[in-house]
């Protein structure tokens, strides 16, 4: 009887296995239909036969590329009107879908199950082609309020040059855009109030020269979150934005702030002299004042407690 059980077990598998591949061959056959192609093999990125297979990924990462290349034309064609959202969500699939087929397909080469690399070339090529318009998506989503989405698709961008594909291309890693779109990706986890996000991009896009500055502002509000909040890094933000933008007065009014609470006036007057000795602006002056005050008003109160004392002494 367990033999016979067995069997039964063995060929229910085998059965259900050859199903899952001839859904890959359905999905082959309607190449031509993209869309439905692209439904067709839904079922086998999630049967652990045939996705640990990177040809089933790289086939769903085609189906998507063919929808977006299709949406696209419609942008270049006398009245054509074309869905950006399904333009830009399928741009988005199409780099899900050939990354993840690199992942397998790395994984099966250092487990020596495959000699080498198949897919990565050709994948890495279409990722590389079509990478700008991720942020033609990033934009509009955030147009749209849609921050999510906005996050999505600039944060896609920025994160594809650390991808082991383009490990050997220097001029992709040192790509200015990379930071300042990392500032639109912070900007829009500010939105979400995603802080983890806001963190991982912020600290990239805080080295963009012109941009900068608004990655280390959503950096600045995280860390000063009452609840979750990190007072010592918040103030390392604020140096730090102080030193990279001294003609921003969030920072060097923050930074102020500080010292007057903190009953550090002599350091703030320093900082503040050290910026007006680069740019005399009125806010500057002002700040200068405020602090001149604050001394001044440190000095009446220590005159002030020294006389009560020798008050009380006699």
């Amino acid at each position: 009887m367990r033999k016979v059980l067995f069997t039964v077990a063995l060929l229910l598998t085998t059965c259900f296995v050859s199903a899952q591949v001839s859904v890959v061959k359905e999905a082959k056959s309607l190449k031509s239909k993209p869309e439905e192609a692209a439904k067709a093999i839904e079922p086998a990125l999630t049967n652990p036969e045939t996705a640990n297979d990177p040809e089933t990924w790289k086939l769903a990462g085609d189906f998507q590329k063919a929808i977006y290349d299709e949406e696209n034309m419609k942008l270049y064609l006398p009245g054509g009107q074309a869905d950006t959202t399904k333009l830009y969500n399928s741009l988005a699939k199409m780099y899900d879908f050939y990354l993840k087929c690199d992942e397998i397909e790395q994984a099966k080469v250092q487990s020596g199950e495959l000699k080498k690399l198949k897919f990565r070339k050709k994948n890495a090529d279409a990722l590389k082609a079509l990478r700008l318009n991720l942020i033609n998506g990033g934009g509009d989503a955030y147009n749209k309020g849609d921050y999510a989405d906005a996050l999505k698709y600039f944060g896609l961008f920025v994160d594809v040059v650390n991808e082991p594909m383009f490990a050997d291309d220097a001029a992709l890693k040192a790509d200015t855009l990379n930071a300042l779109y990392a500032c639109y990706a912070t900007l829009a986890a500010n939105m979400l109030k995603d802080n983890q996000a806001v963190i991982k991009y912020g600290n990239i896009g805080k080295n963009h020269k012109e941009e900068g500055y608004r990655a280390l502002m959503c950096l600045a509000e995280t860390y000063a979150q009452k609840e979750g909040g990190d007072s010592a890094k918040w103030l390392e933000v604020i140096k730090e934005g102080t030193e990279l933008f001294p003609k921003q007065e969030y920072f060097v009014g923050n930074i102020m702030d500080y010292y007057i609470q903190k009953g550090m006036v002599d350091e703030g007057l320093a900082q503040i002299n050290k910026l007006l000795a680069t740019s005399e602006t009125p806010y500057y002056l002002y700040v200068k004042g405020i602090l001149l005050y604050e001394k001044s008003n440190m000095m009446m109160q220590l005159l002030h407690l020294t006389r009560l004392f020798r008050i009380m002494e006699i």
